[in-house]
């Protein structure tokens, strides 16, 4: 199984890894990100609650689009979306990106990033090698312009 995000999130991958996890943040660095903390308005920080419990707190809350990806026993990958409202799950040999935009909709970052993923991942490589190739996927500041769905989201807000 494997998620690819290229835009803010992450990358897993199974194959002899249980579990593997990379992250970055392409926005803007002058708005600085909140450490962890509990939201008075959601209640979410993390803890015993189920990833249904989760979307059905998100689901009862205005936000902007977002995807929001739970891992369970490093076996399943859940994904629940409010553009378009949809909820998946992906168990087995997959490979799935994730950005800021819909899953069926992808901008060109995240299938250009998924693409780019695959072809690492099918090079067979592992520990410091595996390792430095998704830093440097992460590091990737190709510029995917223009980009038709990227248009289409700024036309809508």
């Amino acid at each position: 199984m494997v998620y690819c995000q290229t835009s803010t999130g992450l990358v897993f991958r199974f194959r002899g890894y249980r579990l593997i996890l990379a992250t970055n943040r392409d926005e803007l660095y002058v708005r600085p990100a909140l450490p962890a903390h509990l939201d008075t308005n959601t209640n979410i920080i993390g803890g015993d609650r189920t990833f249904f419990d989760y979307t059905d707190i998100l689901d009862n809350t205005l936000f902007n689009g977002y995807n929001f990806v739970g891992v369970k026993d490093a076996t399943v990958i859940y994904h629940h979306s409010n553009f378009p409202n949809i909820s998946s799950r992906y168990t087995g040999k997959q490979i799935a990106g994730f950005g800021n935009s819909p899953i069926n909709n992808p901008l060109k970052k995240v299938t250009e990033g998924t693409h780019h993923f695959k072809e690492i991942i099918n090079r067979n490589i592992y520990g410091e090698e595996l390792e430095k190739e998704l830093l440097e996927l992460m590091k990737d500041q190709t510029k995917h312009l223009p980009d038709t769905q990227l248009e289409m989201s700024n036309s809508i807000q």
